[in-house]
C-alpha cells in the first residue's frame, strides 16, 4: 500500500486490497500477519522511523477494527527508509518508498499477500 508524503491514512485503494486479504483470511486456522511500515528518504531518521510507524499501525488498526483480525496474529515493524524498493533520488521512486507490506503466512495455504505485495519481497 503506497502513502502520500507524510501521510500515514489508508486511501481507499489500500482498504481495498486489506479488504481482500482479509476476506481469504475466513478458513484459516493458523496465520500471522506481517505488517512493514517504509518512508522515501526524506526527513531525519527519527522523523521516518516515527511515521513508518504510524503507517504500520494504520494498517493493523484496520485489520484488527474493520475486520476483527486478533492482534496477537499480527507482527508489526516499522523500519523508516531502510529498506526502499526504488531510487530515492526521482519523485517516482520516493512514492514506490512510501508504503506498507503486509504478508500473511497461514499454514495451510503460503502466499497469501495483499496486493501488490509478493512473498519474499524486501
Amino acid at each position: 500500500m503506497l502513502f502520500g508524503f507524510e501521510r500515514s491514512q489508508l486511501d481507499e485503494t489500500a482498504q481495498a486490497a486489506l479488504d481482500e486479504v482479509a476476506g481469504k483470511l475466513g478458513p484459516h486456522k493458523r496465520y500471522v500477519i506481517e505488517v512493514r511500515g517504509f518512508t522515501d528518504k526524506s526527513g531525519n531518521r527519527d522523523y521516518n522511523l516515527a511515521l513508518s510507524e504510524r503507517r504500520a499501525n494504520a494498517v493493523v488498526r484496520y485489520l484488527t477494527t474493520r475486520h476483527n483480525v486478533p492482534l496477537y496474529r499480527i507482527q508489526k515493524l516499522g523500519l523508516g527508509n531502510d529498506a526502499p524498493v526504488a531510487d530515492n533520488k526521482t519523485r517516482d521512486g520516493r512514492e514506490k518508498n512510501r508504503r506498507v507490506e503486509v504478508k500473511v503466512y497461514a499454514a495451510d495455504e503460503p502466499g497469501l499477500t495483499a496486493q501488490g505485495t509478493t512473498p519474499g519481497a524486501p
